[in-house]
């Protein structure tokens, strides 16, 4: 036993005689006789024993020592009693022949009986020579740490009989017969012994024991192969503590001994030689003990489970981590080779099966190899198969989704992508019980599944769960793990660069360029050794995404310099250098490459940037079906652009008209190919577009290729908002489809793709209810609920609160998903597309005539339809409505509009104001509006019978225009000859017409709301009742308090008409949630998208007597996103309202003088289908009463029927 030389200054042996002579003492005076007996009592006199003086005879140890056993063996059990009592007399031999006197009686009686007392000492060891006493002794410590519960008082039992049994080695000598027998048994305990306490000593005392026990035991001793283990286990770990390789070597040649030996049915020795072998490997950098290893663990794996499949594990996982170069053919011919076994897959195959997926996929990666990546997903698939480990599933599933996401990129195959979004949600599963599992790696991988899903599909609720997985991923890294996971940062980065790119999103943009570069400012660390990844394509990869982030800011951001493209072209340089041939990146390195040169040659107006450009992507191109689909879809982009610019600096025209042919040829290819983003081929669509002459044979085709690509791209967006975005990224289609239109004298084709570009928003709702009329009851009914549904989630998705980023996307998760399934649903009720579903142009202008007024940059433009059969629609050219002027002519009028009905201006103001929008009226009258009505033959003011209908359908920004206003200074205008009504577009005027008729007696809702909370006070609203009740006796009022959202939408469901009498706040920029004022509007706001959600048919009129109900949103002005179009689409076949705010005495005079038409004051029930026509002639009233003051009069529109 290993004991310190002096303990607080005192002699060890010193301190040993001391307390056993004290337990003499006490036994002595026959006290304390139980103390002799205890453990510590005998471990005390072992210990001095084995601390005596061995220069010479140590009686006094002796006789302390012998004394100790004396006394125990008068009080041992009888068992027990004869070797204690032969201990002792054997220790008091010597001391009887120096000094009897010392010995006890009993004792002295022995040897004076004639027996010789130096029998059995030894002079040269100055101790006993009789090893059976302390053997004998050994035994019962031995059997008390055997059958102890308690570790601590187990180790000392063990010991204490470690001790007997060196005292036992020290007796038997070289030759004595028993010596074999006592060193087994000391190696067997000190290899128990080295386990429970892992001291170093107790290590090298185990291996020089076992082998003096292997020198001692002859060949076929059954304790041969347990002294050979033993002595390999403590070797093993000297060799592996201390890096030791002649331990190594020992513990080898121990271990291959024993399993020589056939005596291995656990697997044991299998186990350990493997052990060994595998620290051999690393000490002498040979790679040939690991896979002898790996061979031993797989053979020994049905024998010794779980063990030698985790060792199994380990040691492949040396192999990988080999420095370079890696033994991968190697070892994936041996993982191959050792699999190939009849029958199914076992547990001890998983750790070989994960290796040679991993190999499988790094070296397809590095080649391009597609049948290499399908075979490391089908060993993936054996993984989850065969083992249960959650570990092994988890890495199985990672490495699973990452292939089949290379996959799915490389072949367009969106099921793969979807399965590798799964596979990685599996991963994440097990990530979170398996320790080893890093969670926010799963994360990563799961963000880039669903990028790529992305990339294939266009589907925006894919790339918002990609942006809110890889921001969940670096979360979870604290700052000093940015450097090992940079392959994760970098990954975030760059999926947060393409969420920014479509959204137009620059500070997004500049935290994604942020992140890169300091990805690309560390050093480059392999993260994942079981996954290695060559310094040069982890850099290279870096470089890629920093280019094309610098390039995306050049694009996005305002005042960006022009040094950052030039940082771009030059980290473009780097990569390309750094990138090897047939690099699995190598289509996207020349694509950002491309576009960096091309933007930067753009800005310089430089030919040789842009022919190198053309040169870069030629490259991408020509990789085939070697290269990602994406990429080469982005490349063909690139050329084209490329070839436009130079195209644009080439002085030669026949030159220039080729380049331009080729770009328009590229940017075609680009828009049909199949399979590809929607979003990305609309931009090739619009490029090609303006490549194009709009006097080409095959413009209009293109263009309403263009159109449909459009229509895809927009209600193909899960959410509101992605819709709204793609409607206003491609506003400028519209004066494409007129020039082209124009250009081609097909004026029919231009209204029909013009109509089939607006109203896309409320398209699906319109459609649904259209098919309702043609159905049997129970698809309609269906159909009703799925409608109902798909209104409500656009309401909620529109009225959603700015919640923290994990609540606002498990809402837009459950919006998303919920949407696709009905939208699903709705197409399987249907059945087959139905036919084009265009208005008939003729048949929309037999109740007057439709007027589409549009202004592009060569001029303004209307299309009349007439209702002729034989040319439905005739074109008038408005010169002076070219869009510089009219933008000129809006702005100050929506200027003037303000300053003229804010009391808050001088009077002064509000007069020159005025003045401002009479000129408006006016320039619109001779621009544009006096025009249309001479040539629909509108003349003059009818002198009798019905006065005639007019629609105006404004097309984008001269919605804000009130064209049924528009009249000269002096003399008649549009108020004078016609009746006008509005519709935002052909399909709107077509649905509501298609509504129930006008009952005879329909009931009347009035919702008064005068004193909204925080609203100023209508003080005109009471007068404004009572007029009305007297007009309409039989209406319902809700008024006040009563008139809450819950009372409003249960009474709206019980009325034919409605008029409201309360305020209304109008949002521009979130339409959504515009909203009427009622009693309870701060927590429970009655809003546009609620409003459009309710499908009520055969309502006839609403009166939004509120101020700002038919208020547009500045990018959206196709759209109808206002009150006025809510109910609409509600289904009220008329609705009147405001362009703008008015004062409630305003609103009051409108609408005494409008039901007063309506009943012929308060004779009749209201004739709603007249309603156009009693707001015409309230209107001339109000102005005939203020012709000065437009603001009061031209403010009131009706829409619909």
């Amino acid at each position: 036993m290993s004991v310190a030389p002096w303990i607080g200054g005192w002699d060890v042996r010193a301190q040993l005689l001391e307390s056993v002579r004290a337990r003499i003492r006490a036994a002595e005076r026959s006290e304390g006789g139980g103390d002799v007996l205890s453990r510590e009592a005998l471990s005390e006199a072992v210990d001095l024993l084995s601390h005596r003086r061995a220069q010479d005879l140590d009686l006094e140890a002796l006789v302390t020592a012998g004394l100790l056993f004396f006394h125990r063996a008068m009080r041992q059990r009888p068992e027990r009693r004869l070797v204690e009592m032969v201990a002792a007399a054997q220790l008091l031999g010597p001391v009887y022949a120096s000094a009897p006197h010392l010995v006890p009686g009993r004792i002295r009686a022995f040897y004076a009986g004639g027996q010789d007392p130096w029998e059995h000492f030894s002079a040269e060891t100055g101790f006993t020579t009789d090893p059976h006493v302390w053997w004998e002794l050994h035994k019962d410590p031995t059997q008390r740490y055997l059958a102890s519960d308690d570790d601590r008082a187990g180790r000392a039992y063990l010991s204490l009989a470690l001790a007997l049994l060196r005292l036992a080695r020290l007796s038997a000598g070289p030759s004595h017969p028993l010596l074999p027998q006592l060193l087994t048994s000391t190696a067997t305990l000190l290899s128990l012994y080295r386990a429970a306490t892992g001291d170093l000593a107790v290590c090298r005392e185990a291996v020089e024991v076992g082998r003096a026990a292997l020198r001692e035991l002859p060949p076929g001793d059954p304790a041969r192969g347990l002294t050979l283990a033993n002595t390999g286990l403590a070797a093993l770990e000297l060799a592996r503590r201390l890096e030791d390789r002649p331990a190594a070597e020992l513990a080898v040649r121990c271990f291959r001994a024993a399993l020589a030996l056939g005596e291995d049915e656990d697997g044991g020795h299998g186990v350990n030689l493997g052990g060994a072998l595998a620290v051999l490997a690393g000490l002498v950098d040979d790679e040939e003990p690991l896979f002898e290893a790996v061979a031993l663990f797989h053979a020994a794996a049905e024998r010794a489970g779980e063990t030698a499949v985790n060792n199994l594990d380990a040691a492949l996982g040396m192999l990988l981590r080999r420095p370079e170069p890696l033994p991968y053919e190697r070892l994936a011919a041996f993982c191959a080779t050792t699999l190939d076994h009849p029958g199914p897959d076992r547990p001890a195959d998983v750790p070989l099966l994960r290796v040679l997926s991993v190999i499988r996929q790094q070296q397809a990666e590095e080649q391009s190899d597609l049948a290499g990546l399908r075979e490391s997903v089908a060993l993936c698939r054996r993984v989850l198969t065969v083992s249960d480990d959650p570990e092994a599933r988890g890495e199985a599933a990672n490495n699973a989704s990452s292939a089949l996401r290379l996959l799915a990129q490389r072949t367009q195959d969106v099921p793969a992508a979807r399965e590798a979004i799964a596979l990685a949600r599996t991963a994440l599963d097990h990530a979170a019980v398996a320790e080893r599992l890093d969670e926010p790696v799963a994360r990563a991988n799961l963000a880039t599944a669903y990028n790529v899903l992305f990339e294939l599909t266009g589907d925006l609720e894919a790339q918002r769960e990609a942006v809110y997985a890889s921001r969940s991923a670096v979360e979870a890294l604290a700052p000093e793990e940015h450097a090992e996971h940079a392959g994760l940062v970098t990954a975030q980065a760059m999926i947060l660069h393409r969420y920014a790119s479509r959204t137009h999103d620059p500070g997004l943009l500049r935290e994604a360029l942020n992140a890169q570069r300091r990805v690309a400012a560390l050093p480059d660390v392999r993260r994942r050794v079981a996954a290695p990844v060559g310094v040069p394509a982890r850099r290279v990869t870096v470089l890629c995404g920093l280019m094309s982030m610098l390039t995306d800011a050049w694009v996005l951001v305002p005042g960006e310099p022009l040094s950052s493209l030039e940082e771009a072209v030059s980290v473009g340089e780097s990569a390309l250098a750094l990138m090897a041939p047939g690099d699995h990146v190598e289509s996207f390195v020349l694509n950002e490459f491309a576009r960096a040169q091309r933007l930067l040659g753009r800005a310089e107006a430089d030919p040789g940037r842009l022919r190198t450009a053309v040169a870069l992507a030629d490259r991408a191109l020509a990789l085939g079906d070697h290269a990602v689909r994406a990429a080469l879809v982005a490349a063909e982009i690139e050329r084209a652009h490329a070839l436009d610019h130079l195209a644009a600096l080439e002085t030669d025209p026949a030159a220039a008209g080729e380049m331009r042919a080729a770009a328009a040829a590229g940017f075609a290819r680009a828009r049909d190919s199949e399979g590809g983003r929607t979003d990305v081929r609309m931009l090739a669509a619009l490029r090609q577009l303006d490549a194009i002459d709009i006097t080409a044979p095959d413009a209009l085709e293109h263009l309403a290729k263009t159109v449909d690509l459009l229509r895809r791209t927009v209600t193909s967006g899960p959410l509101w908002n992605d819709r709204e975005h793609a409607l206003r990224s491609f506003s400028r289609l519209t004066e494409r489809i007129i020039t082209t239109g124009l250009a081609a004298d097909d004026p029919e084709r231009l209204v029909t793709l013009l109509e089939r570009s607006r109203g896309l928003l409320s398209e699906d709702a319109m459609d649904i209810r259209r098919d309702l009329h043609d159905l049997d009851p129970e698809r309609a009914k269906e159909l009703r609920l799925i409608d109902a549904r798909l209104r409500a989630l656009d309401a909620q998705d529109r009225a959603a609160a700015a919640e923290d980023f994990a609540q606002r996307r498990a809402l837009d998760r459950e919006l998303a998903a919920e949407r696709a399934r009905l939208t699903e649903h709705w197409s399987r009720l249907r059945g087959e597309e139905p036919a084009d579903d265009a208005p008939d142009l003729t048949a929309l202008a037999a109740d007057g005539p439709l007027v589409l007024v549009a202004s592009v940059r060569s001029g303004g433009y209307a299309f009349l339809l007439t209702g002729n059969p034989t040319r439905p629609v005739e074109v008038l050219e408005l010169p002076g409505l070219d869009r510089r002027s009219a933008d000129e002519r809006v702005l100050t009028f929506l200027t003037a509009r303000h300053f003229a009905t804010s009391d808050t201006y001088p009077l002064r103001v509000r007069q020159s104001a005025q003045a401002e929008v009479r000129d408006t009226l006016a320039w619109l009258w001779t621009a544009a509006a006096g025009p249309v009505l001479e040539a629909l033959g509108l003349t003059g003011t009818p002198q009798s019978g019905p006065w005639p209908r007019l629609w105006w359908c404004p097309v984008g920004f001269l919605s804000y225009l009130p064209w049924h206003a528009a009249g000269p200074p002096t003399g008649e205008g549009v108020l004078d000859r016609a009746v006008s009504s509005y519709t935002a577009s052909l399909r709107a005027l077509a649905y509501v017409r298609r509504m129930p008729g006008a009952p005879a007696h329909p009931r009347t809702l009035i919702v008064a709301q005068p004193e909204a909370p925080g609203a100023s006070p209508l003080r005109g609203v009471t007068e404004e009742v009572a007029a009305l009740r007297n007009l309409l006796p039989g209406a319902t009022l809700i008024a006040g308090a009563e008139a809450t959202k819950e009372a409003v939408l249960a009474a709206l469901a019980d009325h034919d008409a409605v008029h409201l009498a309360c305020h209304a706040m109008t949002d521009v920029h979130s339409p959504g949630t515009s909203r009427l004022l009622l009693a309870d509007h701060e927590s429970a706001p009655l809003t546009v998208a609620e409003l459009a959600a309710l499908y009520l048919p055969g309502r006839q009129l609403a009166m939004l007597s509120a101020c700002s109900t038919s208020e547009i949103s500045p990018d959206l002005t196709n759209e109808a996103l206002h009150l006025t179009g809510a109910f609409q689409l509600a289904g009220f076949r008329h609705v009147t309202g405001a362009l703008w705010p008015v004062s409630d005495a305003t609103a009051g005079e409108v609408s005494r003088a409008f039901y007063a038409h309506l009943t012929a004051s308060g004779a009749r029930p209201p004739r709603t289908d007249e309603a156009a026509f009693a707001l015409h002639a309230a209107v001339r009233e109000l102005r005939a009463a203020y012709p000065a003051t437009p603001t009061i009069w031209a403010s009131y529109i009706h829409t619909g029927a």
